[in-house]
């Protein structure tokens, strides 16, 4: 299913990625830079998952900056 390219969903891939964030983070990086991704839709995505870091044996995902846990996964 093909998703649109708005900041919730960005968030969402970006977490999904898991230990895959970093390529992520550089692909969105990228296309905001070719206009694909708006100033604005990359300063919103940029102020809420900036910190955000995979913690491989939480199996989480964990805000840097405030030491919470964004989100853990249940496989």
């Amino acid at each position: 299913m093909k998703k649109t390219l708005n900041v919730k969903n960005m968030k969402q891939t970006y977490m999904n990625a898991r230990s895959d964030m970093p390529t992520v983070w550089e692909a969105f990086y990228t296309m905001h830079c070719m206009n694909y991704i708006s100033h604005e839709e990359w300063e919103r995505f940029y102020k809420k998952c900036a910190g955000w870091l995979y913690d491989k044996d939480l199996d989480a995902v964990v805000d840097c900056d405030t030491g919470k846990v964004i989100h853990y996964f249940e496989d």
